[in-house]
């Protein structure tokens, strides 16, 4: 069993660069911070993901290797699992929760949440499915080398696809233009699916192919360190072009033309205050139905029972 294997050093050694990377993330939203409650309801997500994750694929990879076994009992069916057993499930549940989280928490009332939300989803995510690999019994005599690669490129991978989900989703939230808002929504899943089924793909390719093809396979690992590099790069980029946007959006200032079909602080205000007036009174009409209802069907019942009453003989 893998938590026979789990102890104080392979937790401190797994958790340890999420942690790191989740108090960055807080650090920068430090102006306009979190309710804690709303962080702890987050991290917790992400760590229900992983099991969830674990118990779909339960059901999928079996299905995946038994039909595309007869093709290639190997590379195909490990790549189509790299990609769809664990890439489309894993980010289709965070996608789903934090859709929910931008829907339902009222403290989602700016576009950076969505970097600081999607970042410790993804996170608390890395950091519970680091421990359960470091635990496996395979990787025990590699544990140290494992982690630290791990925390130089799983991690930050995790971290910058939670990034990128939660860039789309605000603004998909904040945005004025519907058909932009559905783009944006469809980019939050496809983007991070992509992201993630690559990474996942040319780590499961890349040692096969340098026993077989050497020049190959040092192409192939070039490519992985360059798609390593490149996540660093866009994380930077999402949180400094998302952070100029929250500028522009609680400064009142127009938008650059880019930008312009976002909401900025003053009308999405004016734009809740609608919803809830709306909703207040869409409830009283309810109630009002409701009395009137029941007026009606009392006053029904009384006239049944005056109907039914026995009337003396004459």
């Amino acid at each position: 069993m893998v938590w026979e294997n789990v102890n104080f050093f392979i937790i401190l050694a797994a958790i340890t660069p999420a942690l790191i990377l989740v108090g960055i993330i807080l650090h920068t939203d430090r102006r306009r911070p979190e309710p804690l409650p709303a962080i702890i309801i987050a991290l917790l997500t992400g760590i229900i993901t992983v099991f969830l994750a674990m118990l779909l694929n339960s059901f999928i990879t079996p299905y995946l290797f038994h039909h595309m076994s007869e093709l290639d009992p190997t590379r195909i069916s490990l790549n189509f699992d790299s990609m769809i057993s664990v890439a489309v499930v894993e980010e289709g549940l965070k996608f789903f929760f934090l859709f929910l989280f931008m829907k339902f928490n009222k403290a989602f009332d700016d576009p950076y949440d969505g970097i600081v939300y999607g970042s410790l989803i993804a996170l608390s995510f890395s950091g519970i499915e680091n421990i359960l690999y470091l635990a496996n019994p395979l990787h025990t005599d590699q544990a140290g080398a494992i982690a630290i690669s791990r925390a130089l490129t799983s991690v930050p991978m995790h971290m910058v696809v939670g990034m990128a989900m939660g860039y789309y989703l605000a603004m998909a939230n904040f945005s004025k233009d519907s058909n932009k808002s559905r783009k944006f929504i469809y980019l939050s899943l496809l983007v991070p699916i992509i992201i993630h089924g690559m990474y996942n793909a040319l780590i499961i390719n890349t040692g096969a192919i340098q026993h077989i093809y050497p020049v190959l396979g040092m192409i192939l690992l070039v490519i992985w360190y360059l798609i390593v590099v490149g996540i660093y790069i866009g994380g930077y980029k999402t949180v400094k072009n998302m952070a100029h946007i929250n500028e522009y959006f609680y400064s009142g200032e127009e938008y650059p033309p880019k930008y312009s079909f976002l909401y900025n602080a003053y009308e999405y205000d004016d734009i809740l205050k609608e919803k809830q007036k709306n909703q207040h009174e869409l409830i009283d009409d309810f109630s009002t139905f409701n009395n009137e209802v029941s007026a009606e069907e009392s006053s029904k019942y009384n006239t049944f029972l005056s109907d039914d009453e026995p009337k003396p003989p004459e």
